[in-house]
């Protein structure tokens, strides 16, 4: 087992934490990764989607198409195909299952012939696994690139740790030169990590019976004549909240409500609106988030998406991410401008940032806690992902003790205490930690080393690259 120990507040040991999911639970990791499915009209690559990526013009595109020529085993292949002429280039791609905390391996055997660069060509022939965050921002990827401009069958392997953060992963297979590009039997495993929660429904508002909810609150921008925002019903039967404004207006109301929410949790606001402006005038509905710490103070970026004039109901929605200190987010609805807008069927879903998997591993026994280490976490990087989190959680812990006790973390002026840090190594192979390139950690079969918050965040930094 491996034991560590650390000098102050103790990290709860009663925390709420995803279950890794054992192998034998897990869906197919990917569809068709053979190729052997018959393709169809509209699905010409079964459990795949082709889409075009780069073009310059409309046609013709290049070829992507499930061929028994050449195939590698089974009765048939992926072959992407292109040429001088090709104006438009198409990739292969599969949304794959999202663990976050899993190990993605993946393999696939590729051919290529005469893949060239010709003319205004983008390089491109790869096969590309990326994970994205909630925002849809890129985490990280890997690339596998074939060799050209010709090369017999060859298996490709790809390995990928994905982040806490990760909430969408996609394969692609690309091709933007000329020449052909084959692939067949490829093969992803996800080994540990967790699922991840079901969103949690936190409001709709629909307004009904022309009432608003009493958690709605106003907020005024400017001063003077302000303009006007109540509940309304439709032609169908439905009711909205109708916002007017007109020229002479200087103070413009936008509703507002607060809910409770904590660092990572994701949040979901969608809402079908309408805006109406009177001849050239200029008018907007916004609909914001935006996150507050314990003391009421804005922290991070608000996120806004703004709906312009025009006609019938559009789907207005936004996404963002509770950063660290946050403790509200608030949500607001407003317009801006002479003009008026509707809003309804109002939805905030959160999904609640998960415990880190290993909270569910730890015991404490007297002065030590012991760390009940699945094998598949057992290699370098999960180690130190382990050490930054009890690193994190001790650091917090310790604040919030100070705090409590009339003395404020950091008031004093004093260095923040060491988090020490010891791995005893019984049955965790020394090879885990023999890839770690960090001077301050001697790696034998008993480890000591000691870590503040700077040399935890530098020693991060130096294995993960950020």
């Amino acid at each position: 087992m491996l034991l560590l120990a650390w000098a102050g507040p103790w990290l709860p040991v009663a925390l709420a934490a995803p279950v890794p999911v054992p192998a034998q639970e897990q869906p197919p990791a990917i569809v068709n990764g053979d190729f052997e499915l018959e393709p169809g009209g509209a699905d010409p690559v079964p459990g795949w989607s082709v889409q075009v990526e780069q073009a310059d013009g409309a046609l013709p595109p290049s070829e992507v198409r499930v061929s028994s020529k050449d195939r590698r085993t089974g009765r048939r292949c992926l072959q992407l195909r292109g040429d001088f002429g090709t104006a438009a280039w198409q990739s292969v791609k599969q949304e794959l299952s999202v663990r976050p905390g899993g190990t993605y391996r993946l393999s696939a055997w590729t051919k290529t012939l005469g893949v060239v660069r010709e003319g205004m060509q983008l390089e491109g022939c790869s096969l590309t696994l990326t994970l994205f965050d909630a925002e849809d921002a890129v985490i990280t990827r890997r690339v596998i690139l074939p060799k050209r401009p010709r090369e017999r069958w060859t298996q490709y392997h790809s390995e990928v740790l994905a982040p806490t953060s990760t909430r969408r992963v996609l394969l692609s297979v690309s091709l933007s030169m000329s020449g052909e590009l084959w692939v067949d039997d490829v093969a992803l495993s996800i080994d540990g990590g967790w699922e991840l929660p079901a969103p949690e429904l936190l409001f709709t508002e629909r307004f009904e019976g022309g009432a608003m909810s009493p958690e709605w609150e106003p907020l005024f921008v400017g001063e003077g004549r302000p303009s006007q925002a109540r509940p309304e019903r439709l032609a169908d039967g439905r009711y909205a909240v109708v916002f007017v404004a007109d020229e002479d207006t200087e103070r413009f109301v936008a509703m507002s409500r607060e809910l409770a929410v904590a660092p990572q949790d994701t949040l979901y606001l969608s809402a079908r609106t309408r805006a109406e402006v009177p001849g050239d005038g200029q008018v907007e509905l916004q609909l914001s988030l935006r996150f507050l710490d314990s003391a009421g103070e804005p922290v991070g970026p608000r996120r806004v998406d703004s709906q312009p004039p025009g006609p019938g109901w559009n789907d207005t929605g936004l996404i963002a991410v509770a950063p660290e200190g946050a403790a509200t987010a608030r949500v607001s609805i407003g317009l801006y401008g002479a003009g008026q807008a509707w809003v309804t069927d109002m939805h905030l879903l959160a999904e609640r940032g998960s415990a880190p998997p290993y909270a569910g591993w730890l015991e404490r026994v007297g002065s030590y806690v012991i760390v009940h280490l699945p094998p598949e976490h057992r290699e370098a990087r999960h180690l130190m992902t382990l050490v930054r989190e009890l690193d994190r959680a001790a650091i917090a812990a310790r604040r919030a003790a100070e705090a409590e006790a009339g003395d404020a973390a950091d008031s004093s002026g004093k260095p923040t205490p060491p988090l020490h840090v010891w791995f005893y190594l019984d049955d965790v192979s020394c090879e885990a930690l023999s890839g770690l390139q960090a001077p301050s950690l001697n790696v034998h079969d008993r480890v000591a080393h000691v870590l503040d918050a700077r040399q935890a965040s530098q020693l991060v930094t130096q294995l993960y690259g950020g």
